[in-house]
């Protein structure tokens, strides 16, 4: 059974404003019990200050130069229009800190009591892509129990045929890694890990950049954490379906229960494909 969920987009809004289109964009139960995609379109939060470290000055967007940027920061689309909202939660704006001041997206999954799957994101999506360069920062705010699991940042290639070769951080036990998430359209999901895992520290930011090469066969994953690297052209196992649309899920992609509370902020997102 699906639940609605909250999700908080963290921006200098000093009240909340529901988003009102949500054309376009549909979940199902995956394979490991993760939202389906049939379509994607391009389109109680903690105000705590940012000990760890800020971008000084002007807007992070300003400074970079991608095929597509988002920082939150933008006071003239204040309802983040090139997003969608994920169909089954209520989408809000509300105040909160980001690592380039003043505002990240912030998405919240409540306590599950069974073995319900929530999900908390905003979807954009880029047409033939055959290569993409994709970054973020994160902060876990709240981690779920140690028998949950949450799925942050998802991304994936989707082709027309329906075959799904995906991406996304995957938190559990206190750590996490960056996962693989393989779809063919008529077998079995898999889901290989890509590089090492990394201890899930609480009320920090993180820094992610990943490269991905789909034309190659498995596709090639290169990726540094922290400005370490912990992948290298690294085979894809299973995402051997080449060049095709490219969808990012920004937030929490979904949280499976047993599990409190799980909340996460995200930041500074560039994209760059070809």
């Amino acid at each position: 059974m699906r639940r609605g969920i909250v999700v908080c987009l963290v921006g200098a809004a000093s009240a909340c404003s529901l988003f009102t289109s949500l054309n376009g964009f549909s979940n199902g139960d995956a394979t490991d019990g993760g939202p389906s995609t049939t379509d994607a379109a391009a389109t109680d939060a903690p105000t705590d200050a940012v000990s760890d470290g800020t971008a000084d000055g002007g807007r992070y967007c300003a400074t970079v130069d991608a095929t597509f940027c988002e920082d939150f920061d933008d006071p003239a689309d204040p309802s983040f229009s090139r997003w969608k909202p994920s169909i089954d939660m209520s989408a809000m704006l509300t105040p909160a800190e980001g690592y380039s001041p003043p505002s990240s997206l912030q998405a919240t999954t409540p306590p599950i009591t069974n073995t319900d799957q929530l999900g908390a994101y905003l979807t954009t999506s880029f047409p033939n892509v055959a290569r993409v360069r994709y970054h973020f920062r994160f902060r876990i705010d709240a981690a779920g129990s140690d028998i949950s699991t949450m799925m942050l940042f998802q991304v994936e290639s989707l082709d027309t045929a329906g075959n799904r070769a995906g991406l996304r951080l995957r938190f559990e036990k206190g750590e996490f890694a960056l996962a693989g998430a393989i779809y063919p359209k008529n077998g079995a999901g898999t889901f290989p890990d890509v590089g090492l895992h990394h201890v899930a520290d609480v009320g920090k930011w993180h820094e992610m950049s990943v490269s991905v090469d789909w034309t190659k066969s498995p596709a090639e994953v290169s990726a540094t954490y922290d400005a370490t690297n912990i992948a290298a052209n690294a085979p894809l196992a299973g995402a051997t379906f080449g060049p095709a649309t490219f969808i990012v899920y920004a937030g929490i992609y979904y949280s499976a229960g047993p599990a409190t509370t799980w909340r996460a902020r995200v930041d500074d997102i560039t994209v760059d494909t070809q």
